[in-house]
Order: structure tokens, then sequence, then C-alpha cells
């Protein structure tokens, strides 16, 4: 997980997203209301707005942009069910939580590639798990990943 998390609050312009997401070398930026997460932003959301709105695009505000709909996870998920729910739900970042709700922090499908890659019994206990959704295919094509 990363943390602290790269924040900003709904009224802001993409424009801003995009400098932060390039600063920090990150994909996404969490959109919070008092540190509770209420959206996303990735770059896959840059694209879509662009698409549909040209450069004007850059002056909307990130929860115009963004996902509402949103993976969160507790900060007491391990690492193993983390994975499992992104893969499930076809999502590369989500936003962490403590028991209140509050932010605090960012995990991401290449967080978890790298911490596989450091400690390999986690990745014995992922092919331990018998759930359609992750093959060891899944398992070896983010690991390939890393390489490039």
């Amino acid at each position: 997980m990363s943390s602290p998390p790269v924040v900003l609050p709904p009224g802001r312009q993409v424009s801003e997203a995009v400098s932060l997401m390039a600063s920090h070398a990150i994909g996404s930026v969490i959109i919070v209301d008092n540190m509770r997460p209420v959206g996303i932003f990735t770059e896959r959301d840059l694209i879509k707005c662009l698409a549909a709105n040209g450069k004007n695009g850059l002056d909307m505000t990130v929860i115009e942009c963004g996902s509402r709909n949103l993976l969160v996870l507790r900060d007491n998920n391990c690492i193993v069910e983390a994975f499992y729910l992104l893969n499930k739900f076809n999502v590369r970042h989500a936003p962490v939580v403590d028991s209140r709700g509050v932010l605090v922090g960012v995990i991401t499908l290449k967080d978890i590639a790298y911490r596989m890659v450091e400690e390999p019994d986690l990745l014995l206990d992922l092919l331990e798990l018998s759930v359609p959704e992750l093959s060891k295919d899944t398992l070896y094509l983010l690991i390939r990943g890393l390489k490039k």
C-alpha cells in the first residue's frame, strides 16, 4: 500500500490531477471528501474525458470525469484478499480505509506484484486459492509484466 495517498477534493480540475499524477509518477488520484473516498481519477478516466470533451476536459472537475463506483479495501484486508478483489472487479487501483472509513492509503496491482517477487510465499498462497478468477495464467502475466 502506498501511504500517504495522493488526493484531491471533488471540485478540483482535471488539469490539477494530471499534474499531481505526473509529479508523483502514479496512475490515479483518490477523490476525497473529509478524507473519505468518494471517487477515483485514473489515467483511463483522463483518456475518456479528453476523448469526449477535447482539451476542455482539462477544465472539468475530477468528480465529473472520474469514477464514483469504487472498490474500497479495509486496512485489515490481507494482501491475498486484496489481489483477489482487484482481479475480480478488474481494477488496478483501490483506496484503503481504516475502520472509520478514513482513507489511509492506496493499493495497486503493481504494489502486490512487487511484494510477491520480494516474498515468494505470497505467490504460493495465491496459487492455493481455488477461485476461477485467479488463474495461474493471471499470476504469470502479472509477474511477467514486472520484467518490462
